[in-house]
């Protein structure tokens, strides 16, 4: 009997999926992509160019073939953004902040070595990488549309058609889009994106641990019986803290 090919997947992140320490919201979603590969069968190898304020989440690495881990500066962000100049990363940054020489020499010796099925990125700043590899089969996790979120800057505005172009010249390279949203699906058709585009089953989330944090119900109980909103979200986000400036004031 013929022996059955496992399907194998090159998991790239740019953040510990299911992480722990300092964490937004996203790596719940990605922890929760990860393992429906692994649900799904796929021998799943992982990637993680993070900061050192977050951790990896021992339940999820124990799932995967191989865990890599490199940490990431400041220092290295910009070497991010000057080693992929010619791709305007001067203008749009976001995606190439952790795309750098030493990774994309570790991405393509795994892709030459083993014969991968899929390569899937997560977050917005390893979709440079696309740049720098050959892969017929890339799918991509938009947490966000960037072109979106910095048309509502005022100092961004201005370049804000040239920041949509970068992406969607990157987009190009990609055989699916997996988005957050019908909104945010509908705005990859408008940038003319001719590749698969799916919609997220993003399900319950189970929230991340942060360290040094006082537990949600805690926070949630001292409001009890009052008139209160609650805020919960990543407030150096700007879309969060004018939210919460407009119920201030409106």
């Amino acid at each position: 009997m013929a022996e059955l090919k496992m399907h194998k997947v090159l998991f790239i992140s740019a953040f510990h999926p299911g992480a722990r320490g300092s964490i937004g919201a996203g790596e719940a979603i990605c922890g929760d992509n990860l393992k429906k590969h692994v649900n799904n069968g796929s021998q799943v190898d992982v990637i993680v160019i993070s900061p050192a304020t977050q951790y990896e989440n021992p339940e999820i690495k124990a799932l995967c073939h191989s865990y890599e881990v490199i940490n990431v500066s400041k220092k290295d962000y910009l070497k991010g953004i000057l080693f992929n100049a010619k791709y305007k990363s001067f203008i749009a940054p976001w995606f190439f902040t952790r795309v750098n020489k030493s990774l994309i020499k570790r991405i393509n010796n795994k892709i030459s070595h083993t014969n991968y099925d899929l390569v899937w990125l997560d977050f917005p700043s390893v979709l440079g990488v696309v740049k720098h590899i050959l892969h017929p089969n890339i799918h991509y996790f938009a947490h966000d549309v960037v072109s979106q979120r910095t048309s509502r800057s005022l100092t961004k505005k201005p370049i804000n058609k040239e920041i949509a172009k970068v992406e969607a010249n990157l987009f190009c390279k990609l055989k699916k889009i997996v988005a957050m949203s019908h909104k945010d699906k509908l705005l990859l058709e408008q940038m003319n994106y001719k590749g698969v585009i799916e919609v997220a089953d993003l399900g319950v989330q189970k929230v991340g641990e942060v360290l040094n944090c006082i537990p949600i119900e805690e926070v949630v109980d001292k409001f009890k019986d009052r008139k209160n909103l609650i805020f919960f979200g990543y407030m150096k986000r700007a879309e969060n803290h004018w939210s919460i400036i407009w119920f201030i004031f409106f």
